[in-house]
């Protein structure tokens, strides 16, 4: 039975995590003004590139709204060696290299509704910002993950987010895209579930790749299982299900639909 708590990787995001004095990131934002002062009318320094790498010197307890969220204002260094302030909620959460020498950087966003944590991703190459869309999240502590194609036609990269849960009942699941450096979106091929609540329910679902071990050459295999305990009888139900999807159906606009399992 799952119950998907889960060590968590150096690499995680978690809920709540700040920017830590003394390393460094990359920015988000774009065209950032860098400020004499930690307040919106302090006087402008310069404005900074998203993917400058800065480093972070102090971190004040001023703060202030950004992507639907209160980030504090942070004392950094630039290029050059130029120091100001800025709002921390512009820096990247992090970053990966794409095949092509390009860079993608993801940070975090909370809706307008506040209903929802989300991940804002785009891809800088050669100083141009490829918007590549915000995405609502099944758990605010991740993981993002690059990989190659896995075996798909068409595809550099596949970008897996790994939802990181620490409790029982929190989604462990996964969501996946996949990434034609030659194109300027992502496709989204759905979110699925991994969750368990100590022996009453759980929810466990797999995307199989072509390159995967149990893959298939041009399909995705949609796999679940979900299991509830019938509390008049005791009894422990699970349903499984499998779906096969032409990777080429997928690409041209085919949904994944998730599984019912009533």
């Amino acid at each position: 039975m799952v119950t998907a708590v889960q060590s968590q990787p150096k690499t995680a995001h978690r809920e709540g995590q700040s920017v830590q004095a003394g390393k460094s990131y990359f920015l988000y934002g774009n065209n950032v003004s860098l400020r004499e002062a930690p307040d919106q009318e302090a006087d402008k320094m310069a404005a900074l590139a998203a993917n400058e790498y800065i480093e972070v010197l102090e971190i004040t307890d001023k703060t202030y709204f950004v992507y639907g969220k209160e980030s504090p204002w942070i004392k950094v260094r630039a290029a050059g060696g130029l120091e100001g302030y800025l709002v921390s909620g512009l820096l990247a959460l992090g970053s990966q290299n794409l095949a092509d020498g390009s860079r993608l950087l993801y940070t975090r966003a909370i809706s307008d509704e506040a209903l929802y944590h989300q991940i804002k991703i785009r891809r800088i190459r050669n100083k141009k910002i490829y918007e590549l869309g915000t995405y609502n999240l099944a758990n605010a502590s991740f993981d993002l993950k690059l990989h190659d194609s896995r075996g798909l036609k068409n595809v550099d990269h596949v970008i897996e987010i790994d939802f990181l849960a620490e409790a029982c009942g929190e989604q462990g699941g996964r969501m996946y895209f996949t990434m034609n450096l030659d194109e300027e979106e992502l496709l989204p091929l759905g979110t699925y579930s991994s969750v368990g609540d100590g022996g009453v329910f759980h929810s466990n679902e797999n995307l199989i790749f072509p390159a995967d071990s149990l893959g298939m050459d041009g399909m995705l295999i949609y796999e679940g299982e979900q299991g509830e305990e019938n509390a008049n009888t005791e009894e422990y139900r699970t349903v499984s299900k499998r779906k096969m999807y032409v990777w080429a159906e997928v690409e041209s606009g085919k949904k994944i639909t998730p599984f019912t399992y009533n």
